[in-house]
């Protein structure tokens, strides 16, 4: 079946002269191995290479490396097999560059030591490493997991000194049922530590997405400050949510169904930090209001009125009330604003209307209200990426106008798609005191934290025999994928 998706995929590459990121890899693989001319000239334009996280490379970029810095070049691996956490979802696999380390021309250099943790912590760790390697119950595991390398403190007078014993400490805490009792549980205690130990950074580092969420879920009942790094969190989808509405009536002015989706998304956005200067006040009866929306039958005469009678031309006469004239009027103008924004490059078009739906501030907010209706900085750094998504999309589509580009934009609004967000650390992220940060334990490599919180850690979520259920999407497959 796969091969024969792939079969036509790569037709369609090749119809379109289009190249993957597979092909790029191995193109140059290629030339390396065929135009020496080129391998010369490249091996003097730089003569030394180092590769970060090699531990994480697939062997195609190992062979890409190998050929480009030759028998007697300068080519530093800087990895650790012990952190490989590619290998369930790329073709990378730690022996591979355990067969590097291992090799008789390859000249090793251990970096053991590490300032990051209390002994107490490190010793944990090895320990770990070594009751994977000797007595884990499947021989598979106990071979091919981890190379035996033990974790040292750095030594006295080292820049980096580890933090005492006295600081350090580890509890477990063992939960009948995870939604009722563990996650409600977990986002409590963090809470009260960051009130606690304000000077603290605190973090929840979850399995998957799908638990973040709902420990989010349990941050907003708390009203907990948190920063969500989870991809595919209920905020992106939101935001994407509203921008697919205004970029939809963009793309269609005259589709009712797109007026009345923008409102939706501006009227949510009301409800959230009570005010918007697209809706003036709240609505009696929202349902009522939508109705009148849905009985527009030409929504360009409201957006781009002739004279002053034509929102009152527009719906039934006799069936709106003053203040449902008010609140129309208000987000006709508020919407045929924004068309003159249309002529934008999309990305561009996309951090515009950002600005204009996310970031206002009502001026007469007293300082408690303006801190609760600044602008939104999470929404706009989500508003950023979906701005260089649609970039993306266009650029690998240059016939899509804006309907094929909202099209695209549906999938992420609503949830089947996630946004390819950088990394935190990419972003030079780094925890606030007092503030929790919610991330899955994959996400959380290469970053630091005061306190971890670590939530699921069972034999469901990390399974320790080859009986554990299987935690993939089988309904796609169908049948019983562990069998097939």
């Amino acid at each position: 079946m796969l091969t024969g998706i792939y079969q036509r995929y790569q037709t369609s590459l090749d119809r379109t002269g289009g190249l993957d990121y597979d092909d790029l890899i191995w193109r140059a693989a290629d030339l390396l191995q065929h135009r020496p001319d080129l391998t010369e000239s490249l091996r003097e334009h730089w003569p030394y290479v180092l590769e970060d996280e090699a531990q994480d490379s697939v062997p195609l970029q190992e062979l890409l490396l190998e050929r480009l810095t030759g028998t007697n070049g300068n080519w530093v691996r800087v990895g650790d097999p012990n952190q490989a956490i590619t290998s369930t979802f790329t073709a990378a696999h730690p022996r591979f560059f355990n067969e590097f380390i291992d090799r008789e021309d390859v000249v090793a250099k251990t970096l053991p030591n590490s300032g990051r943790s209390a002994p107490l912590i490190i010793g944990a760790a090895n320990a770990m490493l070594h009751w994977t390697m000797d007595e884990h119950p499947v021989p598979e595991v106990r071979e091919h997991t981890f190379r035996r390398q033990d974790i040292l403190p750095t030594p006295p007078g080292d820049a980096q000194p580890n933090p005492p014993d006295s600081e350090a400490d580890i509890r477990i805490r063992v939960f009948s049922h995870r939604e009722d009792e563990e996650l409600p549980a977990v986002a409590a205690s963090a809470l009260a530590l960051t009130q606690q130990m304000p000077h603290y950074t605190v973090a929840i580092l979850v399995p998957t997405n799908h638990i973040g969420f709902t420990i989010a879920d349990q941050l907003d009942t708390l009203n907990a400050n948190y920063d969500n790094l989870l991809r595919g969190s209920g905020r992106e989808q939101e935001v994407a949510s509203v921008l697919h509405a205004i970029l939809g009536l963009l793309a269609n002015p005259l589709d009712t169904k797109a007026l009345i989706n923008a409102h939706a998304g501006l009227y949510a956005l009301r409800e959230e930090s009570g005010w918007h200067p697209a809706i003036p006040g709240p609505l009696e009866d929202l349902g009522h209001f939508q109705t009148i929306l849905r009985s527009i039958y030409q929504p360009e005469s409201v957006l781009f009125p002739l004279d002053e009678d034509a929102l009152l031309d527009a719906i039934p006469t006799g069936v709106a009330s003053e203040d449902e004239l008010l609140q129309l009027d208000s987000l006709a103008a508020f919407l045929g604003r924004l068309f003159d924004l249309r002529s934008l490059p999309v990305d561009d078009l996309a951090l515009a209307l950002a600005d204009e739906v996310f970031g206002p501030v009502r001026e007469s907010a007293n300082p408690d209200e303006l801190q609760e209706m600044s602008s939104h900085e999470l929404d706009l750094a989500i508003a950023y990426q979906i701005a260089s998504q649609l970039r993306q999309w266009r650029e690998a589509q240059p016939e899509w106008r804006l309907p094929e580009l909202v099209a695209q934009l549906e999938s992420v609004a609503t949830g089947r798609r996630s946004l390819t967000l950088i990394r935190a650390d990419d972003l030079g992220f780094e925890p606030q005191p007092g503030r929790i940060t919610l991330t899955t334990q994959h996400t959380a490599k290469g970053l630091e934290w005061d306190a971890i919180y670590l939530v699921g850690v069972d034999g469901f979520w990390i399974p320790g025999t080859l009986d554990a259920p299987f935690l993939g999407v089988s309904e796609f497959i169908g049948g019983d994928a562990k069998a097939e």
